[in-house]
């Protein structure tokens, strides 16, 4: 695997099957309310502004419609399933979260601009969460 290819494992592995992406594409193993993991690799668009990024990797990794604005809405908790994605790309592992009341058994291979933007956007996310105080 080069270096600009990702990865992703279904678990439990065995018997679980390993994604392999080509450069540019997130890989995206998982369950959403199901028992059977699947895999895929995605595409998300790098041009996309820093929420819009987060919400449509967000939409691919649940397999559901995720908008900026569901992500600005639920900011903490999103900050949350956002910064266990990372954990799951940094350390091969797979992670679980409850985002919309369903929950989520996923192992994600993410590619550089995805972790910045996603690091991003968790800072983000903290001034959605505590607004700036106006001084007068």
């Amino acid at each position: 695997m080069s270096s600009t290819e990702v990865s992703c494992t279904c678990y439990p592995s065995p018997p679980g099957a390993t994604i392999r992406c080509e450069g540019g594409q997130i890989a995206v193993c998982g369950t959403a309310g199901t028992t059977t993991c699947q895999g895929k690799c995605v595409t998300v668009d790098p041009n996309l502004a820093l929420f819009d990024y987060a919400a449509k990797l967000l939409s691919e990794v649940i397999g559901d419609t995720f908008t900026a604005t569901d992500l600005e809405a639920d900011a903490d908790e999103c900050a949350r399933v956002i910064n266990k994605l990372l954990q799951s790309s940094n350390q091969n592992k797979p992670v679980r979260f409850m985002l919309a009341n369903q929950s989520y058994y996923v192992s994600v291979g993410l590619t550089e601009v995805a972790i910045q933007k996603l690091g991003e956007t968790v800072v983000s996310l903290a001034n959605v969460r505590r607004p700036a105080v106006a001084k007068y």
